[in-house]
């Protein structure tokens, strides 16, 4: 498991090569900030499963009071992470 921060946590991505975790990182990162501008915000945990040549990630975001989840299954893991995120803060909105 990789820890970025207190806040945000890794699964299966210790086999990601360095070029393509840099920009993961950003991404993430900038999501995350996003994320937390919601004062309710209190952790994200990834996780990342490599099934043949697609990329499933699974979101779970605790915020005070409540656990929100979003899966996303792409040939790309960029586009992967942006669908989970988009998920997640498309319900961030509705609640």
């Amino acid at each position: 498991m990789i820890r970025l921060g207190d806040s945000i946590e890794l699964e299966g991505f210790e086999d990601i090569d360095k070029k393509n975790m840099v920009v993961l990182k950003k991404i993430l990162g900038n999501h995350v900030k996003n994320l937390q501008e919601n004062p309710n915000f209190r952790k994200i945990k990834l996780n990342l499963n490599s099934k043949g040549d697609s990329f499933e990630i699974t979101a779970d975001l605790e915020l005070e009071g409540k656990n929100l989840s979003s899966q996303s299954n792409e040939k790309n893991i960029f586009f992967s992470l942006n669908d989970v995120f988009g998920s997640l803060s498309r319900q961030v909105q509705e609640k």
